[in-house]
């Protein structure tokens, strides 16, 4: 494929095609060649015509008006599609709305939706999305059947006007419907609802058939929540008897007894499921001077959850736990996830050691995996550990617990000399951190990241890194977790953002993590750094699940795994029973990478959930704020408006358009950003700008605020 290169970006069919499907907008041939910087002689101006109408021909873009190129169909958008044939084992679908060329979409079929196959008839509805890569081109991911009762169902909230109740439907419109009165049911303003939709004459009209809650309440938001996304509410009768029977069996499988070992666990304040414990002691082996012995247990939980179980299956479809800020939805019985496999103090407890012989530096000299019973000696929160490493804290003089303590700290130091050398990216969190209290939002605050954070995560990289040398060493078929580094897109996105802050950077022909902490690190400036961090997180690529090994970019690792984190993690789960039977993971009927597949996009879904989880429960915390100002900062621009986060609470809200300045606003593409027209001002990402919250969508998420002048 012949490549026309520019100064910055590098022309081929591929690349326009990404740049053409970035973000479901529709692009300009004019932008194209800005974004290519294409000096249009003939000859370039030949290959990008060459290249258009050969994506055109193959059904990978379409032309929708005059030199005007978009995707033929929206990407991971939820759509409405229907079946148009079933053969062969698969399934081919229509969307409803559609205006491209091909035929069909291939619906992507896995083990946890190939019933589908019967399910799914000639001509019937369902919720799905189109992805698209370079080997299968466009598939649709299966969301859920419409039945033709469920589809008449909304969600919203009752608003009180002109004497008469309407629903305002979940989405980003504030659509209303009025309400059909119904004595049997009392209702007011505020009210969260499922309602059934009817069509009387020309208009339509909703009755109410199930009141969920007031939606100041946050268990009445959990509960629209779990029915928005069509969520497990509990587990099946049968589940929960297997998983209460699991209480009769005592541990009597061979393993090594380490009762006596002084384990600790070190978790959030209100963490019920311990996955992990951990321990260190100084290497006495002289030809290891100043080296460490260290232990890190997690909870052995195949010892429980047998293969192809009631339990395992029900496990496989749900995949990860889901947090709320103030409940979980676990991936397993609360019997297993709080109780059994909880790694509790004071209880024998089932899991898998990693016994490892740290050198000074921190290298990995030697290491087994092993079964063992332990019993953990004390359950500590961040803030606790946190405590005895900057001395506010301690255990009596003597005590086991303290030389614990103490080696653990030591032995981190020798650890952390590792990680340097690896150079990790050195991203922080953005998240905000949620306080709910007496059935409200109380406060929202930023994350507090401590140092007993970073010591955890360095044991426990430490216990995945080992995971996966296991899995190379034996040749045993295993999930990776891979992490690629950013592409060439993105890494110019970046740069775009850099120079708009008037960052000076040294350009690298090959991307490392060093660009990115050199730059986070030379600017600290907490709103220029929170700035180029977050841009820095969206540069990176989706880290997943496959069996190809690529390395990890972000960890700076040449293999990884995820192994510690059992209980709340389907795919620690296999990587468990891989280690201990020395097999392959190859479940039912999966085979290549389509299991790895499948748990990326749960895993996928699961963080757009909690995503937004977060934003409701901000919307519903600014609710109560409506016409306070608020410093912030701008984040992104778009042609509709600015995204702009809140100084004090990491909150994201939009600026409209309208609501940005008087004077008519120009929107330059290709530098992102705005321009007024008489007055020349600019603005763009990292600017201080001052809002007033004017609107709330709780529904949605979402809040929008209009710029003080």
């Amino acid at each position: 494929m012949n490549d026309i290169t520019h100064s910055d970006h590098c022309l081929s069919e591929r690349t326009l095609l990404e740049y053409i499907l970035k973000d479901n907008r529709s692009k300009s041939k004019k932008n194209i060649e800005k974004y290519f910087n294409l000096n249009l002689n003939t000859h370039t101006k030949k290959n990008l015509d060459k290249f258009l109408n050969k994506l055109i021909k193959e059904g990978m873009i379409t032309k929708i008006k005059r030199n005007f190129y978009a995707s033929i169909i929206p990407i991971n958008k939820k759509i409405i599609f229907i079946v148009t044939k079933v053969e062969n084992k698969k399934i081919f679908s229509l969307p409803l709305k559609y205006r491209g060329k091909i035929k069909y979409f291939n619906l992507s079929l896995n083990q946890s939706n190939n019933n589908l196959i019967d399910v799914l008839q000639l001509g019937q509805k369902f919720y799905g999305s189109v992805n698209f890569d370079f080997t299968n081109k466009y598939n649709v991911n299966f969301i859920k059947t419409i039945e033709t009762e469920k589809s008449e169902l909304i969600l919203g909230v009752l608003c009180y006007r002109n004497k008469k109740f309407y629903i305002q439907r979940n989405e980003e419109r504030k659509k209303f419907i009025e309400i059909i009165p119904d004595n049997k049911i009392k209702i007011e303003n505020g009210i969260l609802v499922k309602a059934k939709l009817i069509k009387q004459t020309k208009n339509m009209r909703a009755k109410i058939v199930e009141i969920i809650g007031n939606i100041d309440s946050v268990e009445s938001l959990n509960k629209y929540i779990i029915e928005k996304y069509d969520l497990p509410k509990k587990f099946s009768e049968q589940i929960e008897i297997e998983a209460k029977s699991f209480s009769r069996i005592k541990i009597k499988d061979n393993r090594k007894d380490l009762r006596d070992i002084d384990f600790i666990t070190i978790d959030p304040d209100d963490a019920m499921d311990h996955d992990d414990a951990i321990w260190a002691s100084k290497d006495v082996n002289p030809s290891n001077k100043k080296g460490w012995l260290i232990k890190i247990a997690i909870a052995d939980v195949s010892f429980y959850v047998k293969e192809n179980s009631l339990i395992d299956k029900e496990a496989f479809n749900r995949c990860f736990s889901l947090y709320f800020p103030n409940k979980v939805i676990p991936m397993l019985p609360f019997n297993l996830s709080n109780n059994l496999c909880s790694l509790k103090s004071d209880e024998d407890r089932p899991a898998i050691v990693l016994n490892a012989t740290l050198n000074s530096k921190g290298e990995i000299i030697n290491y087994e995996f092993i079964r063992a019973l332990i019993n953990v000696s004390v359950n500590l929160n961040y803030q606790e550990f946190n405590e005895f490493m900057i001395g506010k804290n301690s255990f009596d003089k003597g005590s086991s617990l303290k030389n614990t303590i103490n080696d653990l700290i030591e032995s981190y130091i020798s650890l952390k000399k590792a990680k340097k050398r690896r150079n990790p990216l050195e991203l922080k969190s953005l998240e905000p951190q949620i306080i709910t209290k007496d059935n409200k939002v109380h406060d929202i605050i930023e994350s507090e990241h401590l140092e007993s954070h970073n010591l955890v995560e360095e044991f426990m990289v430490t216990a995945n890194s080992c995971a996966a040398k296991f899995l190379i060493e034996n040749k045993i078929k295993g999930l990776f977790r891979v992490h690629d580094k950013p592409n060439e897109i993105k890494i110019n996105q970046f740069k775009k953002n850099l120079n708009n802050l008037n960052i000076k950077f040294k350009s690298e022909d090959c991307v490392s993590t060093n660009f990115f902490n050199t730059i986070i690190s030379e600017y600290g400036d907490k709103n220029v750094s929170n700035i180029i961090n977050l841009a820095a997180l969206r540069c990176q690529s989706q880290a997943n699940y496959s069996y190809n090994n690529i390395g990890h970019f972000g960890l700076s690792l040449e293999a990884y795994t995820h192994f510690t984190s059992p209980i709340r993690r389907y795919s620690d789960l296999l990587i468990h029973r891989a280690i201990l039977n020395d097999i392959n993971i190859e479940k039912g009927r999966f085979s290549d990478n389509k299991l790895a597949i499948q748990i990326s996009e749960l895993e996928k879904n699961n963080v757009i959930i909690e995503r937004n989880i977060k934003d409701i429960y901000s919307a519903l915390f600014l609710s109560k704020k409506t016409g306070e100002h608020f410093n912030a900062c701008i984040t992104s621009i778009k042609k509709f408006g600015v995204f702009i986060s809140l100084n004090n609470y990491n909150i994201e809200g939009l600026v409209p358009k309208r609501k940005l300045d008087n004077d008519f606003l120009i929107y330059d593409y290709t530098n992102e950003l705005f321009i007024s027209k008489k007055k020349k001002k600019i603005f763009k990402i990292g600017d201080p700008i001052k809002v007033k919250l004017i609107d709330t969508n709780i529904l949605v998420g979402h809040a929008s605020f209009e710029r003080i002048v």
